[in-house]
């Protein structure tokens, strides 16, 4: 590190070419590129890192433009309606939504005791669609409305939930969901709306919440080893949910049938009655007339149940987390009266994309420019949509409009278009610098004036720090953000320190951000830039189904005859109107002389000798197939299927760069179902990472409508330190999980993959590459068929999903072969943890126990987390047990300690383990977590209800049975110490009841001195010492989780006492009734007073450390509130708990 730093003082620039050749798993390689364009090639065998070059690219996911007024006003809600959905209903949804968002306003205002309502509310719908569907005139929205990022979708029915409204959420408790989905049914079938769903303007709020404030439902899954949909107490099976009391209802199959054992796993609740007592229940059943709002803290009377939402939140009440959201911490709500709680709704026409170019044609472009001006032509000409619309502006110190809107219908208005770039780098302007403040606002003016809707800015520019400031980008933010302008960048330079300024720009736009460094070779430079622009119009393409995806992109050199091979993959859903093509620096003297391709099945294609013409005039060279000939990679068969190809060269004496490139659309059989990637992170507005916040990579995989499970992502960190040089750690990559645990995946199998990164070897700008594949043909998509998981028709709880959607073998459906890479978001990280010794374990997700009934034993089985999430190792295991499920549930109390494991497992490994348990015919509640090597612990695992039976009776005869002899030699010698021994104690005991006999015989005898006696005499009790706190180092939780355990489990017994143990004085034989009265009070005394010992003495064994989790204000999750003692019989509420 120390030669990297002196080696950047003396003006280096730090870079590393991958597609020159493959790194060596042993060896990390860097190369030097000074500013003359010298390479030079460093090894090293010793650091973990290499320096790397690619384009770095910010997949910005646009932010959520709602705000919240100081009267608690929301507004800028947009409600966006999917293209898919059917047009003969538009005025159905409009209605509809128009309604439910206004009752949900005031139910939302009376929830938050008058804090916040809805509004305006924007619902956007398709461009295509007609007004006489509408019935109304339906126009594209004007300045000021907010109408890009969908915060509420309109959707057909998903293959997962159906008709059923949910909440995409991906971050954790107290986090903004990314969106809340209704399908097209729920608005259009109302009538069953209403029967399934109850009020849907109080569902609205409920998922609101969600999506706004980060709590989650409040109640349980079938199925679910996180999230249960019961628990028991006192032998009653409860559901799961958080109410102010109980429920009355019953447990029903799924078909509607009553008499359901919970434990069957395939039970719900229905609630019976109008329930009327149940008042706050707003995350759980707020279809109830009289529930009003979320429970506060003082009306949580029943046991903490384990619910999503309490696990997720520690059991902090939802109540306190919407308490704490920012948006209430700056209202001035006194003019509560004078406002309306009524919304305004603006109904707008999606608007079309107008593309305005912002070129910078500085002196520092020049010596690109050539390249610059043909991506720039290839984007116009054979990029963009037809009908898109487009205009040119080129800046320096000033701006000009080349070129106003043009709708680009024929082939000849591209070619206009196209035309107007300035052909020559010395029609460029003389100054280094470019004004990108200067374009933007021309553009608004000049180019998109009163039509504003729709626009999207692309800036190419230098990335000059002298080009744009702090105040300037915020200048451009207030215009974007006025006009709801959508603005996207690529820099072409060699320091990207500038970047974060343009990366808030397009992420609260909506808009991408990539760097290209400028020392790549020529073409490479060329061909990214080509790339890139491609990747920022497909935000705005509605067409995917036509739009080709670049599936290989290598660069390659030709400095002799030698043929160049190589080997590319057709996705199974692709393989149509495929190019393969090459990037060359002279479209006429390109030096290919045939290329030749190979399939699978090792047959041969070719040699194809000539090429195609068609993109001359940016430099790409296709093969000319004959008239009628499709390529071979386009036959269906050969879908999915890998190739390789042959590219031989004519001689040359001149080295020159070449780019292979193979494209291909979506075949016909999967233009309903895409296969699409994009990823995000959790620090869109948060750059400090301490050890509770870690940054978190999600990329989620769909296949259409449904999620794909069971691919295999992976990212590639790249770190660019402040002073531009950049690490990047080669061979490994972080693979991401899509488990549901939550830390941080949170729902498994909703086709998002997400990871922690816990290793921060530097302050700077964290980039991440992220590839995707069928993990071997393991990938499936879900069919169609109706939810995966049905929902009982009668109004009531939501049954999808807990931790894991379920989904029946028989909807999964292989996607076949595909790999996808793409580079993904940049996150500025300003300051790291210090060091990793903070983070925590994983937590275990998965623990199952089987009761091994004939050992009065439980095996545990669970797969090993890692000492720093994901990554390490952990050191040791505790179980814990409860007979109350919040002991286990709340972080701020310590369950009684189980059992104790020492060991080691790689994160994944299957762990298991046998415990002996001696608490018969008893519900428990057993959970795990981990410690690490410095004490960390994990949170708790999920937790798992176990009844051991008493071993049986020994069988009737046995005692007639005579015992077995053997003969064994007489130990003479341990005879006659045992009775030397004897001997010597007898002595001992005669001269003790002597010497206590006479001394009695010296004294009187009275009633009062006997009393007393009495009263001073006791039972001696050794009391064992608690174990030492869980902060202690790990090391020595062994021995003392033994000696707590053991001290629980075996407590020690008090002899039976006789009459003559509370006396000093043998003598009397005879007492007098006061006498027996005494003892026998006496007796009743210590008994009670052990028992009070004895309960102290096991609540002090298992006193831990405090955790990491503060307690929630005004809220004890210990207590019981009076539930458990002499609790009241349930069977009138739950005529079928009794078992």
């Amino acid at each position: 590190l120390i030669l990297l730093d002196s080696l950047l003082q003396e003006g280096h620039v730090f870079r590393s070419f991958s597609q020159l050749e493959e790194y060596s798993p042993n060896e990390t390689k860097m190369y030097l590129v000074n500013k003359k364009g010298i390479v030079k090639e460093l090894s090293f065998r010793i650091l973990p890192i290499i320096v790397i070059l690619q384009n770095i690219v910010t997949l910005a996911i646009c932010e959520t433009k709602i705000r919240i007024t100081p009267d608690g006003g929301y507004s800028n809600i947009v409600v966006k309606i999917d293209r898919n959905v059917n047009e003969m209903f538009c005025s159905q949804y409009i209605k509809h939504l128009t309604e439910t968002i206004t009752e949900a306003s005031a139910v939302l205002n009376e929830a938050l005791y008058g804090k916040a309502y809805f509004k305006e509310v924007t619902i956007v719908v398709p461009s295509h669609w007609q007004d006489a569907r509408c019935r109304m005139n339906v126009q594209e929205p004007a300045g000021g409305i907010a109408y890009q990022n969908a915060d509420i979708r309109i959707t057909t029915e998903s293959p997962i939930f159906g008709a059923s409204p949910y909440t995409h959420q991906s971050k954790g408790c107290g986090e903004r969901g990314d969106y809340i989905s209704f399908s097209e049914s729920f608005l259009t079938d109302w009538n069953n709306t209403l029967n399934s769903w109850g009020n849907p303007a109080k569902l609205f709020v409920k998922e609101w919440a969600k999506f706004r404030y980060g709590t989650f439902d409040e109640y349980g899954f079938a199925n679910d080893v996180l999230y249960p949909n019961f628990y028991k107490v006192q032998d009653k099976f409860l559901p799961t949910g958080t109410s102010n009391t109980l429920v009355k209802g019953t447990w029903l199959n799924i078909d509607g049938t009553e008499d359901c054992d919970p434990q069957s796993g395939n039970c719900y609740f229905d609630p019976e009655g109008e329930n009327d007592e149940v008042t706050c229940s707003m995350g759980y059943m707020p279809f109830l007339s009289k529930v009003k709002h979320w429970c506060n803290p003082k009306e949580l009377k029943m046991p903490i149940a384990p619910t999503k939402h309490n696990i997720l939140c520690s059991t902090k009440p939802a109540s306190l987390v919407i308490a704490e959201n920012s948006d209430f911490s700056h209202l001035t709500v006194s003019n509560q009266l004078q406002r309306s709680l009524v919304p305004t709704f603006n109904v707008v026409r999606e608007p079309l994309p107008k593309y305005v170019l912002l070129i910078e044609t500085s002196s520092e472009m020049a010596d690109n420019w050539k390249w610059i001006r043909k991506a720039v032509q290839n984007l116009v000409r054979y990029e963009l949509p037809d009908e898109a619309n487009v205009a040119i502006v080129t800046f320096n110190s000033e701006a000009r409009v080349e070129s106003q809107l043009v709708t680009l219908a024929s082939d000849s208005a591209r070619s206009r278009v196209a035309d107007t770039i300035p052909d020559s780098a010395n029609k460029l302007g003389q100054t280094a610098q470019g004004c990108v403040s200067c374009a933007v606002q021309v553009a608004v003016d000049q180019v998109l004036s009163g039509k504003e809707s729709g626009g999207h800015l692309i800036v190419i520019t230098s990335g000059d720090q002298r080009s744009m400031s702090s105040n300037r980008m915020e200048n451009i933010k207030t215009v974007i953000d006025t006009f709801g302008i959508r603005m996207s960048s690529v820099m072409l330079t060699d320091d990207s320190s500038i970047q974060p300024l343009y990366d808030f720009v397009a992420q609260k736009s909506g808009g991408k951000t990539f760097v290209l460094n400028k020392y790549l070779p020529t073409l490479s430079v060329y061909a990214h830039l080509i790339e890139d622009l491609r990747n920022i119009i497909a935000l705005d393409n509605n067409e995917s189904a036509n739009y080709p995806v670049t599936l290989y992109h290598k660069y390659i050199t030709s400095d002799n005859s030698e043929a160049i091979n190589g080997t590319f993959l057709i996705d199974a859903d692709l393989g149509r109107d495929t190019e393969f093509g090459i990037y060359v620096e002279d479209d006429e003297e390109h030096q290919i002389k045939s290329v030749t391709f190979q399939d699978s099945e090792l047959n041969i294609y070719g040699p194809f000798t000539t090429m195609s013409s068609f993109y001359d005039s940016v430099n790409l060279k296709t093969i000319n197939f004959n008239v009628g000939e499709i390529p071979p990679f386009d036959e269906v068969s050969k879908r999915g299927t890998a190739w390789t190809y042959k590219i031989d060269w004519y001689p040359t004496n001149e080295t020159r760069d070449n780019v292979v490139l193979v494209r291909s659309k979506p075949s016909n059989v999967a233009e309903k179902g895409l296969l699409t990637v994009r990823a995000w992170t959790n620090m869109n507005s948060r750059d400090v990472i301490t050890h509770d916040t870690l940054l978190a990579v999600y990329v989620q995989v769909t296949h259409g409508d449904s999620p794909v499970l069971n691919a295999a992502v992976k990212v590639d960190i790249k770190v660019e330190l402040n002073n531009g040089s950049v690490l990047a750690v080669t061979n490994s990559s972080m693979v991401l999980f899509d488990n549901g645990v939550g830390e941080p995946d949170i729902v498994g199998g909703d086709g998002v993959y997400s990871r922690y990164l816990t290793k921060y070897p530097a302050a700077g700008r964290y980039s991440f590459s992220i590839s995707v594949d069928d993990n071997n043909n393991q990938a499936v998509f879900v069919t169609k068929g109706g939810p995966t998981v049905k929902k009982p028709p009668k109004a009531g709880v939501s049954t999808c999903c807990g931790s894991n959607v379920p989904i029946p073998d028989n909807r999964k459906k292989k996607i076949g072969v595909f790999k996808r890479h793409l580079m993904g978001p940049s996150v500025d990280v300003k300051t790291i943890p210090l060091s990793s010794e903070k983070i925590r374990p994983g937590k275990i997700g998965d623990l199952q126990i089987t009761v091994l009934k004939e050992k009065q034993q439980l095996l545990a089985g669970w797969t090993a987390p890692g000492g720093d999430f994901s990554d390490g190792r952990v050191i040791t295991y505790r179980f814990v047990f409860s007979q109350k499920i919040e002991e286990l549930l709340t972080p701020s109390v310590n369950a009684p300690a189980l059992d104790g494991l020492k060991r080691s497992d790689e994160p994944g490994q299957s762990v298991s383990h046998v415990i002996n348990f001696k608490y018969y015919n008893q519900d428990y509640y057993v959970g795990i977590f981990s410690f690490d090597e410095f004490g960390n612990r994990g949170n708790m695992s999920n937790i798992v209800l176990v009844n051991v039976p008493a071993p049986p009776a020994p069988a009737p005869g046995n005692e007639n049975m005579k015992p077995i002899v053997h003969k064994i030699q007489t130990p003479w010698t341990l005879i006659g110490a045992i009775i030397g021994a004897v001997a010597v104690i007898l002595l001992v005991l005669i001269f003790v009841l002597y010497f206590k006999f006479f001394r009695v015989s010296r004294s009187k005898f009275s009633k009062h001195s006997f009393a007393k006696n009495l009263k001073s005499s006791g039972v001696k009790v050794e009391i064992p010492s608690p174990p030492q706190s869980e902060s202690t180092d790990a090391s020595s939780y062994e021995s003392d989780l033994k000696e707590s355990s053991n001290t629980y489990i075996k407590p020690q017994v008090l002899s039976p006492m006789s009459s003559t143990s509370f006396g000093n004085n043998l003598t009397p034989t005879y007492w007098s009734a006061s006498q027996l009265l005494s003892e026998h009070e006496l007796r009743k005394r210590d008994q009670e007073e052990y028992r009070q010992m004895l309960t102290h003495t096991l609540g002090a064994i298992h006193e831990g450390h405090p955790q990491e989790y503060p307690d929630v204000t005004l809220y004890d999750p210990s207590s019981n509130y009076g539930y458990y003692p002499e609790q009241g019989d349930y069977g009138d509420y739950y005529p079928g708990y009794e078992q």
